[in-house]
């Protein structure tokens, strides 16, 4: 008898913190709220929100494919619309994130340009300034 009591409190126990971390994760999905996207400067607002989804544990591609359409103003859906209306049935977020970049990124000719124009660099090469 006091076996089968003992056993059924574990199994309450065990319920209570299942439910209880259940709670916790959902409240840390509803708590997330995303900057808009920055057109100006993707590659840093990807790393942003994949921290903020890092600490509130979101993983789901679903998931974090919803929040990234929830944070794109009419332009920006626009210009992204054919993943935003026919998204692929699996990696929904990783084609997202690619549109965007492809769409609002830097090519590297602009990097390389951007690298070149540092102010004060002169004649000197960019190698110069490592």
């Amino acid at each position: 008898m006091a076996d089968e009591l003992l056993s059924r409190l574990k199994e309450m126990l065990s319920s209570n913190e299942q439910n209880q971390q259940q709670q916790t994760i959902g409240l840390n999905a509803v708590s997330l709220k995303l900057p808009e996207f920055w057109m100006k400067s993707p590659e840093v607002w990807f790393v942003r929100i994949e921290a903020q989804f890092g600490t509130r544990s979101v993983t789901a591609d679903q998931t974090k494919y919803d929040y990234i359409v929830s944070s794109l103003d009419a332009n920006t859906a626009e210009e992204v619309q054919a993943v935003v209306l026919n998204p692929p049935t699996e990696n929904k977020y990783e084609h997202l994130k690619a549109a965007l970049l492809k769409t609002f990124g830097k090519s590297q000719a602009q990097k390389d340009a951007e690298l070149l124009n540092i102010a004060g660099l002169g004649d000197r090469k960019p190698s110069a300034l490592l």
